[in-house]
């Protein structure tokens, strides 16, 4: 791997997802977090397969939204790795927000139904783990909201974009907190402009622009920060937000733009079938505004997902057709990529890495065994 690049690495086996960008010269910035069917963590093996030993640290970890399936691993991670800093989405008290948040969660998790205290537990766990590391590093634990910035390297600049403070304040004042968290988390969602050089990468959460209720614009989501922002329509790297949700797509950040080739990743979620294949308010749209849609893995059971083999070529015409065979037992053949199902996935498997030069060159690529290049 050539560190005179900014590497990403973005990882989606189905439900959640975990981002790492190994930065120029030496240095992580670590996304979220997700694990495969069997409980591995992507982001783990990420840092063990590339990075560089004990001089090459994680500068920072940021946690976009506390839900369940973007805090898998956190907890594992801060044990294991040597972090200096962990950003959430929270006010100008980031420490006593945690200890709010966990305190409602386990409040609304005891009288609720079985899954969602599952679902809050992750959180929870999460929270602790967030709170214990903070305990031996006071001063590490910081809240991100629009315009504050992140110091990882001397040669890329971090900043959060999302959510704007007066949302933040307001979300957490909410009278059934928990509620909240596990229904509208996604509102708080922290949106990254990562830059180096000419290189600008967009980072972006779950994110909606919609209300999916209503559908009435979000009053934290995209139509708000694209108006504030409207720099990050013309990126070279996009991770498409809320699994490519017809609620997330935004036509300021799809507008064709002065950039090509722009590189957009995508990650599924497979039980609510994200990102939808054969609905025109899916990957259909995002086609229609980029030539090729990087996926990290089908949005079909972890236990079912494929293995393309050497290409990962897919033309969207034929996944959609014979991707139902996929959750039968049956290979297909899309052109000279081989689609058949495969057992649980290993932890690089859903994974794509893009690297970039300083002027927003895509300079390579490369993708893990379920990973697809989706074109019209």
């Amino acid at each position: 791997m050539n560190r005179d690049w900014l590497h990403v690495f973005v990882a989606g086996p189905g439900q959640g997802e975990g981002i790492a960008v190994a930065l120029p010269g030496q240095g992580w910035l670590l996304v979220d977090g997700c694990s495969t069917a069997e409980g591995r963590f992507p982001l783990e093996e990420v840092l063990k397969r590339w990075g560089m030993g004990a001089g090459d640290g994680v500068e920072a970890l940021v946690l976009t939204h506390p839900h369940e399936d973007h805090v898998e691993g956190i907890a594992e991670l801060l044990e294991t790795l040597t972090v200096k800093q962990v950003a959430v989405a929270t006010g100008s008290t980031p420490g006593a927000t945690l200890v709010a948040s966990t305190q409602a969660l386990r409040r609304g998790a005891a009288g609720g139904t079985t899954r969602n205290q599952l679902l809050a537990a992750k959180v929870i766990a999460a929270f602790e783990a967030i709170e214990r590391w903070e305990s031996t590093r006071p001063g590490g634990l910081l809240g991100l909201s629009d315009g504050q910035g992140l110091q990882v390297s001397t040669q890329v600049q971090v900043h959060a974009r999302s959510p704007d403070a007066g949302g933040v304040s307001q979300f957490f004042q909410s009278p059934n907190l928990a509620r909240r968290l596990r229904s509208g988390a996604n509102h708080l969602s922290i949106v990254l402009e990562v830059c180096f050089g000419s290189l600008r990468l967009v980072l972006t959460g779950d994110l909606p622009y919609l209300d999916s209720k209503g559908g009435r614009a979000v009053p934290t989501g995209w139509d708000s920060v694209m108006q504030r922002h409207p720099q990050l329509g013309e990126h070279h790297g996009f991770k498409v937000p809320h699994h490519g949700s017809p609620e997330a797509m935004h036509p300021d950040w799809m507008k064709p733009g002065t950039v090509s080739p722009r590189a957009w990743l995508v990650t599924p979620y497979n039980s609510s079938g994200l990102p939808h294949l054969a609905r025109m308010d899916g990957l259909p749209t995002l086609l229609q505004h980029q030539p090729e849609v990087l996926l990290t893995a089908p949005p079909v059971s972890k236990r079912l997902q494929a293995d393309p083999g050497p290409g990962n070529q897919v033309r969207l015409v034929d996944l959609v057709a014979r991707v139902a065979n996929l959750k039968q037992g049956r290979s297909f053949l899309d052109g000279g990529t081989v689609i058949h199902p495969g057992s649980a996935l290993e932890p690089l498997d859903p994974l794509w890495c893009i690297a970039f030069d300083s002027k927003g060159t895509v300079r390579g690529r490369w993708h893990g065994r379920a990973a697809l290049a989706v074109s019209a």
